[in-house]
C-alpha cells in the first residue's frame, strides 16, 4: 500500500533518526519533512514500531509523526506545482518497463 509520512520533530538528532528509519524503509523524500512510498503490512508495522522507540523519550510538544495510507487512485489526481518528485509515476504504480 502507498505510505505518506510527514513529521515535525524539534530535535536534530531524533529529526535525522525518524528520516533515515524513513529512507531505509524504503520511502522516497518528496520534502524536507514529507516521505511517500509503498509498504506491505509487515514493513509498515515495524517502521511505526521503530518510530514509536525513538519518540517515546521525546519531548510530546516538540514532536509529531504521521503515516497515512493513500489510495493510488486519488494519489494519481495528485496536482504538483513547481518541480514534483522524480519518481511520482512509479509510486502511483503508472510507470511500467518492458524487458525484452
Amino acid at each position: 500500500m502507498l505510505y505518506l509520512a510527514s513529521y515535525d520533530i524539534e530535535n536534530d538528532k531524533l529529526r535525522l533518526k525518524v528520516a533515515n528509519s524513513l529512507l531505509a524503509a524504503g520511502l522516497e523524500r518528496l520534502q524536507r519533512s514529507v516521505f511517500v512510498g509503498t509498504l506491505d503490512d509487515g514493513g509498515q508495522q515495524r517502521l511505526l514500531t521503530e518510530i514509536n522507540r525513538y519518540l517515546l523519550d521525546a519531548d510530546p510538544a516538540g514532536t509529531q509523526f504521521m503515516l497515512m495510507p493513500l489510495a493510488e487512485a486519488y494519489a494519481r489526481k495528485t496536482d504538483w506545482l513547481g518541480h514534483g518528485p522524480p519518481d511520482w509515476t512509479y509510486h502511483c504504480h503508472q510507470a511500467l518497463t518492458l524487458i525484452i
